[in-house]
């Protein structure tokens, strides 16, 4: 049985943890950047209000962003473990197939020690 020595039977990093941060902060800017260019004008009351609007538009791109990538890593998560069924699924097959293979050789032995004994009987 052969087996294969560049999968990794760890789980496979992802690289969602690397992207969640800057496509939160880049769509937060993206959603709030109508209030983001009149901040430059506006008194200490507009100013407060602007923030709370920006606030609004970094918790959307948070949740936004937050419930694409656990989308993505449960399907991720799941296909690695149909994978890793799959591998186990063909282990247990060759396994069997092995084990069959072994118990014909071990009969054919057999048989042929038996043969060999009644020759050696009659002669």
């Amino acid at each position: 049985m052969t087996t294969d020595t560049t999968r990794s039977t760890e789980p496979a990093k992802s690289i969602n943890t690397v992207w969640r941060f800057p496509l939160i902060v880049g769509l937060s800017v993206v959603l709030g950047a109508p209030v983001l260019s009149d901040m430059a004008l506006m008194n200490a009351s507009d100013l407060a209000n602007a923030g709370v609007r920006y606030l609004a538009a970094l918790a959307l791109a948070w949740f936004g962003v937050s419930t694409v990538f656990r989308v993505i890593d449960r399907y991720q998560h799941e296909n690695a473990m149909a994978i890793r069924l799959a591998e186990l699924e063909v282990a247990r097959a060759e396994a069997e197939r092995l084990a069959a293979l072994r118990a014909e050789a071990a009969a054919a032995e057999a048989a042929a020690a038996e043969d060999d004994a009644r020759e050696m009987e009659s002669v």
